[in-house]
């Protein structure tokens, strides 16, 4: 049974611009939430033996979300670093463990940014992106995943080492 659940409060993203100037300064966004979505493109090859089925295959790979942070004037998104800003390419590790060594690696291109504020609340902001290999290459988290009944990294449904994996000692 899985039980290897982590806090997002806990889970930094991390933002390194590509273009335009001051890439490749890493950093941590303040952010209050995100969602994002991991799709492809569906094609239909419905043909005469299909027998009035449809028939799909996967086409080309996509991503896209937001993010959403609360406006830090000491750390505005338009300056150097962490210089986001809408057609801004660049690369974003979202966490998924505490460890910090186990990111979703996404090439992004900033899509577009809001600003919002209301009575009773501070400024905040959010962007949406969509996926671009111009940027970076995708790629899920790998690492050591504790595995109950198993050392990490052991692949719980029988034997060898779970792909993409690497064994951490213990210490």
């Amino acid at each position: 049974m899985a039980n290897n659940f982590q806090r997002g409060d806990f889970l930094p993203v991390v933002w390194t611009p590509v273009l335009p100037v001051g890439a490749g300064t890493a950093s941590t966004l303040s952010i209050t939430g995100y969602d994002w979505e991991d799709m492809a493109t569906v094609i239909d090859v419905t043909g005469t033996i299909h027998q009035g089925r449809r028939a799909r295959i996967a086409g080309l790979a996509d991503a896209q979300g937001n993010i959403t942070l609360w406006f830090d004037l000491d750390s505005a998104p338009y300056n150097s670093p962490p210089v986001l800003r809408s057609g801004c390419l660049g690369l974003l590790q979202i966490q998924v463990s505490t460890l910090g060594t186990n990111p979703f690696q996404l090439g992004i291109i900033v899509e577009k940014m809001k600003w919002t504020s209301k009575i009773d609340s501070a400024l905040a902001w959010n962007f949406d992106w969509k996926e671009s290999v111009l940027a970076g290459a995708f790629a899920y988290p790998s690492g050591a995943f504790s595995t109950p009944g198993g050392p990490p990294g052991v692949n719980p449904q029988g034997s060898g080492t779970i792909p993409g994996t690497t064994t951490v000692p213990a210490g």
